[in-house]
């Protein structure tokens, strides 16, 4: 394995990150599932999802919807930060919005 010549400094640019998503609808994957809804809150350790889907199926990235997203019966949803792998900003249209 190849390793750094020096240590890398890391920057924390303010505003960036999920915080830059705040308000838009948003795919999070996480290793054994996916979900998907509006993103309206970030901290530390997790974010929240308001309208929030369990995608069991997203179909083709060409696909106006969701093959199979499932709404939750509570509409909020956690997902801590040590679960998810990315995230990705997506049209509300994916899911029937």
């Amino acid at each position: 394995m190849k390793k750094l010549a020096k240590p890398v400094e890391v920057i924390e640019v303010e505003g960036e990150g999920a915080i830059s998503l705040l308000g838009e609808y948003v795919e999070i994957r996480c290793g054994n599932y996916h979900y998907a809804g509006k993103l309206t809150g970030v901290n530390d350790l997790c974010v929240e999802l308001e309208e929030a889907h369990t995608v069991f199926n997203s179909g083709s990235y060409t696909t106006k919807q969701y093959d199979d997203a499932q709404p939750h019966v509570n509409s909020k949803l956690l997902v801590y930060f040590n679960f998810i792998e990315s995230m990705m900003p997506i049209p509300a249209s994916r899911l029937g919005k």
